[in-house]
């Protein structure tokens, strides 16, 4: 019975090292379409061209389908509380760019130049990137540790099936005497 679970080990810390490598890439992607979202509105906005409004609105979308498959499989309290609080300055950011957005359609383009001076969306953007490196450099961290657990698990599983090979092969000898 201890064999089958040590045998299993190595399967199961597989698993755990290729999922904080899913979250990694899902975090980078994440940000990335933050920034694909915030570069179309900007087009909106000197343009008038409503195919990146569009193209704002899908990247948006899009950033939000990363946010909700990430809070579906993260697995760290860590990340969980990191990535609850991404949520939030995320929100808080899409909330700006759509409240430029809103003021562009109205005509209120100097006053919204008056918001872009007080740096609030640089602030919002700071933040946002400031979070999803405290959990990239966590998720970093945990696939360190994983990755060595899976190899202490390989090693142990690779002493236990040289062991069992040793054992069958007394046996087998001892048998033929």
């Amino acid at each position: 019975v201890t064999g089958v679970q040590t045998c299993a080990l190595p399967i199961c810390n597989t698993g755990q090292v290729t999922h904080t490598f899913t979250m990694i890439n899902g975090n980078s992607h994440l940000i990335t379409q933050l920034f694909a979202a915030e570069a179309a509105q900007r087009g909106y906005l000197m343009s008038g061209n409503p195919d990146y409004l569009q193209a704002y609105r899908d990247h948006q979308s899009q950033t939000r389908r990363y946010l909700t498959n990430l809070h579906a499989s993260v697995r760290s309290n860590d990340t969980r509380a990191l990535l609850s609080a991404l949520e939030g300055k995320l929100n808080s950011r899409f909330d700006s760019l759509d409240l430029g957005v809103s003021m562009y359609d109205k005509g209120q383009i100097t006053e919204y130049q008056k918001l872009i001076q007080q740096g609030v969306g640089l602030r919002l953007m700071n933040e946002v990137q400031e979070n999803q490196q405290q959990i990239e450099q966590l998720e970093q961290q945990l696939a360190t540790q994983r990755q060595q657990e899976l190899l202490e698990s390989n090693q142990i599983a690779l002493s236990f099936i040289l062991w069992a090979t040793l054992l069958t092969l007394v046996s087998i000898g001892a048998g033929s005497f």
